[in-house]
């Protein structure tokens, strides 16, 4: 994917922008509307099996080719989003939906933007962290490798099973402190708490980017319920 969004970012005006997404259609879908975001997203609803799929969807399973790929246009991802996206910032997870959006903040300024999301991951059985950002372009939006700063509040962040490296790094940073993830590729899943026995738990997390400054962070919190 990252070839695909290196060769866009380096379009020189909407024709190279048509161009370079009418090579990769048959792999990945794309807005339409190029002043909102121009990046290429996988055709599937399917989050996580692209780490074992072929660039086409496609995985052998039991000696049969399965394909996951289910979406056709990116209005169809988008309605998926919507259809998944939670208004309050506060949310309880159950443990029987597919790989779901349960929490999320968003923040933008004249040139960037950014995200920060939980995600249940039925499959494995963690909460997962999702960080992306986009920086505007001469005619859109784009993804891009950026750091991200994020900090728990550790009197809120507690009753977790499992806590991934990611997690504890930022975990155990100081009160005051922010920590630094270094430049990562934007929208990424990464595992980040798993609650396995009967109780609750709960994190409060506080994230922005070095694109759009700390005087645009962001808080949200998860409340988990095995």
């Amino acid at each position: 994917m990252w070839k695909v969004v290196d060769e866009l970012d380096s379009a020189e005006n909407e024709t190279d922008v048509k161009t370079i997404q009418s090579k990769y259609s048959n792999i990945f879908i794309f807005n339409n509307n190029i002043e909102e975001d121009i990046a290429p997203y996988i055709p599937s609803t399917n989050f996580g099996y692209e780490l074992i799929c072929n660039k086409y969807g496609n995985v052998a399973i039991a000696g049969k080719i399965v394909n996951f790929n289910n979406l056709k246009s990116f209005q169809e991802y988008r309605t998926f989003q919507e259809n998944a996206s939670i208004e309050n910032n506060k949310f309880y997870i159950t443990r029987s939906d597919l790989r779901t959006k349960i929490a999320g903040v968003f923040a933008e300024t004249k040139d960037r933007k950014f995200w920060a999301e939980a995600w249940s991951n039925n499959i494995t059985g963690w909460v997962d962290l999702k960080l992306t950002a986009h920086k505007k372009k001469r005619l859109y939006w784009n993804k891009y490798r950026t750091e991200y700063y994020l900090k728990l509040d550790k009197g809120q962040s507690k009753g977790w099973t499992y806590t991934s490296d990611f997690y504890n790094a930022i975990f155990n940073v100081s009160y005051k402190d922010f920590y630094n993830t270094g430049e990562i590729a934007s929208g990424d899943y990464r595992p980040f708490v798993r609650l396995a026995h009967s109780g609750t738990a709960r994190f409060e997390l506080t994230a922005y980017t070095r694109g759009v400054g700390e005087a645009n962070k962001k808080t949200f919190a998860v409340n988990s319920i095995f």
